[in-house]
């Protein structure tokens, strides 16, 4: 793919409506614009992250149906505009790598991965310059929550667990990221003493590298999450100044290992794990890449932490199985993610039947035959999460001006 190709592409970008004439429409055109919104954020809700030319099908096809007699001229600029997304991606599905590198470079985004990775993200870059150019979305809006909490825990193990094997949290690292800024902003890290098998076997000092000093020098589990609650929400004030989510590297660190920790200790599993991001998920719904796998249910056919890293052109950076090396670099793929313009949403929850639990779910079969506790959040459900959460901030802030 040559230049003629990218000055195309820059034709049919120039040919969106400007933001002078946008801005006299929208004014003059509030509630039609309003609807077009609505019927591509439905449509978005129902469809996932899927070609823009469907989108535009779908969101002329509907106006023209339900529009009232006002709204027709909203038609035209709302059909050029997913016209030329449509376009503009038609074009970047036919350039090589080269040249999506080098179209990178000139628009001032991230070069580096693999050729989905850099796919997406020029398409996504084009995508939200048009609607924004077209008055069609706010720029100032932040789809994601306000802040990401990456926890890796590391836990006790054997080189072959028993089917009974009672695993205990030995590390504890979280990584705040902030969605706004696009930097990691704090981070809580300690390690817990086990209990149930106080003395690490061989095989878990050799992978995760923790001593068995290290571990008998710590507080026990219950101390450390008390401390790990307070950085949360008395330091950080998530989910009173802040919308928030917790993201992880697959279902095991909520589903297993938190989950089998608090049934140990008879503790009631926190609110905070309720629901949570599973990255690899997300990823490769986003992507899109050769590892992409048709069933999106196994966790063991979805990217690793390392093809993650590959795919958008990092590398693994520390010691593989410490539980802040591993956090850090989940921390680097979410922020990959959220300057691609992924909407990074919780996917999976935990079910617990104990009537006693504040997390108890009604749900559908667990994600994995050897996670019971662990189920898909549906999209529409993860919004409807996000939308209450968004409540509650706004609340506790009207609450502390008075």
């Amino acid at each position: 793919m040559g230049d003629r190709e990218c000055r195309d592409l820059e034709k049919c970008f120039k040919r969106t409506p400007n933001k002078k004439d946008a801005t006299e429409n929208a004014e003059n055109n509030n509630a039609t614009f309003r609807k077009c919104l609505d019927y591509r954020a439905a449509f978005d809700q129902d469809h996932g992250d899927r070609d823009c030319a469907e989108v535009a099908a779908t969101t002329v096809a509907k106006m023209t149906l339900d529009s009232e007699p006002s709204t027709a001229s909203c038609l035209p600029q709302c059909d050029d505009v997913y016209h030329s997304i449509s376009q503009v991606n038609g074009m970047i599905n036919r350039m090589d790598l080269s040249t999506m590198k080098k179209r990178c470079i000139d628009l001032n985004l991230h070069p580096m991965g693999k050729r989905e990775a850099v796919k997406r993200r020029l398409k996504e870059y084009y995508k939200e310059t048009m609607l924004v150019e077209a008055g069609l979305i706010d720029p100032r809006e932040n789809r994601n929550v306000d802040v990401f909490v990456v926890i890796d825990f590391e836990a006790t193990c054997e080189e072959r667990n028993p089917a009974d094997y009672k695993h205990e949290i030995i590390e504890f690292p979280a990584v705040l990221v902030s969605s706004t800024s696009g930097e990691i902003v704090d981070i809580f890290h300690e390690y817990c003493r086990p209990v149930i098998n106080p003395v690490l076997s061989e095989f878990c000092r050799s992978l995760t590298g923790i001593e068995q000093s290290t571990v008998d020098a710590a507080d026990v589990f219950e101390k450390v999450h008390q401390r790990f609650i307070h950085w949360m929400f008395a330091k950080h004030e998530l989910g009173l100044s802040k919308t928030y989510s917790i993201v992880t590297d697959g279902p095991f660190d909520m589903g297993r290992f938190l989950f089998l920790q608090c049934t140990h200790l008879g503790m009631e599993f926190p609110h905070y794990g309720n629901c949570w991001v599973n990255i690899r998920k997300s990823f490769a719904n986003y992507y899109k890449g050769d590892f992409y796998a048709k069933s999106q249910t196994t966790s063991a056919r979805l990217p690793g932490l390392n093809a993650m890293l590959t795919l958008v052109g990092l590398e693994f950076e520390g010691q593989p199985h410490s539980g802040l090396d591993d956090a850090k670099n989940i921390a680097r793929v979410l922020l990959r993610l959220i300057a691609d313009r992924a909407f990074v949403r919780v996917n999976e929850k935990i079910i617990i039947k104990d009537s006693k639990s504040n997390a108890t779910c009604e749900c559908g079969e667990a994600d994995s035959p050897k996670l019971r506790s662990v189920a898909a959040v549906p999209r529409r459900e993860s919004e409807l999460w996000f939308k209450k959460q968004k409540e509650l901030v706004k609340r506790h802030q009207s609450q502390k001006k008075r």
